[in-house]
């Protein structure tokens, strides 16, 4: 477990390589704002926990892959919308609390904040259609990336579910909505603050006419 743990977190270096020099070269001939590179660095490590969360620790350790097979502790792809949730209802019926938080719960808020910060990164995100697609998107590729992963390693580490699409989806929205309610707050903070002509609405997307 500990060389698993070890390789997890160098897998994660690349990332960080790969953010700072992306960041070097889109502003070496500008300066940042503060606040812009809060929001900048705040959303990537919301991008390496998420991928964290997701896809790691890879198990690829032949030894390690075979006590998974062996064991039978490998996970289950699951093409049939809400028949995961439906069987834990089943076989732990008086669980309903602990499906909602865990199984629900926790697939919404995984990529509710990708919901709130679209529309401030990216200017195409101002509306629910380009939210949903984004929200769809995204979490397909997950799984997708998960069922590919594991089929290269041979044994289902990360299973494919579709309720988790689905629910995914539903907290991307409802992180753009939660951001459409905060926004003039949010506003109204960074005008208090920003001196500069209001650089930074303009520069996070939260400029109003």
């Amino acid at each position: 477990m500990g060389d698993i743990l070890i390789f997890t977190w160098l897998q994660l270096i690349p990332l960080l390589i790969i953010y700072s020099a992306v960041m070097f070269l889109r502003y070496r001939k500008r300066k940042t704002s503060f606040i812009q590179q809060i929001v900048y660095l705040s959303f990537f490590i919301y991008s390496v926990l998420v991928i964290s969360k997701t896809f790691l620790p890879i198990p690829i350790s032949k030894r390690y892959i075979q006590i998974i097979i062996e064991s039978n502790t490998a996970q289950k792809n699951n093409f049939i919308p809400f028949s995961d949730i439906y069987k834990l209802l089943m076989v732990n019926p008086n669980h309903l609390l602990d499906v909602i938080l865990k199984q629900i719960g926790g697939n919404i808020l995984l990529l509710l904040p990708l919901g709130f910060y679209a529309p401030i990164l990216w200017k195409r995100f101002n509306k629910v259609k380009s939210v949903l697609a984004l929200g769809f998107l995204v979490s397909s590729g997950i799984e997708l990336t998960q069922l590919i992963t594991s089929t290269i390693l041979g044994v289902t580490y990360r299973s494919f579910v579709v309720d988790d699409i689905i629910l995914n989806t539903i907290g991307v929205l409802t992180g753009f909505c939660l951001f459409k309610i905060i926004s003039p707050l949010l506003i109204n903070i960074i005008k208090s603050i920003d001196t500069q002509n209001n650089k930074n609405l303009k520069l996070l997307n939260l400029w109003r006419d």
